[in-house]
């Protein structure tokens, strides 16, 4: 089953309308708050001999789940780096895992870049900053 990715974070509303709209005329989509994949979300990647690589997402509040594969067309909402964490061991451990679950985020962006998009991670970020808009 196709589906869109929605990427964006816990805070943003503005998805809701869309969603509710989504909702009602059955099309397929899942909500990935980005910031919080360590902890609400379980996810895996996958490569097996011959095949392209493949993952899943699951949200696990709701049990819903995405592949790759599925993924038809990408909404660049409000994506951030991960920022929540399940626990906390020491600065070393917490530092380098903070470093792999936003290399993990990046590789994700890049993955998802040739596919049908709303917005777009790489050019988002500097059309949003204000400092940038000052200049012009």
């Amino acid at each position: 089953m196709e589906k869109i990715l929605i990427l964006t974070d816990q805070s943003d509303t503005h998805p809701t309308s869309v969603i509710n709209l989504m909702k009602e005329k059955s099309i397929p989509f899942f909500r990935l708050n980005t910031e919080a994949l360590m902890v609400d979300y379980s996810f895996a990647w996958f490569h097996f001999n011959g095949m392209s690589p493949d993952f899943y997402i699951k949200n696990l509040a709701t049990n819903q789940t995405i592949w790759g594969h599925e993924i038809k067309s990408v909404w660049y909402r409000k994506p951030d780096v991960p920022k929540d964490f399940p626990y906390t061991i020491n600065e070393e451990v917490d530092r380098h895992n903070a470093l792999e679950a936003k290399q993990f985020f990046f590789f994700l962006m890049h993955y998802l870049t040739d596919l049908y998009s709303i917005g777009n991670h790489l050019y988002d970020k500097r059309a949003n900053s204000k400092m940038l808009q000052s200049k012009i």
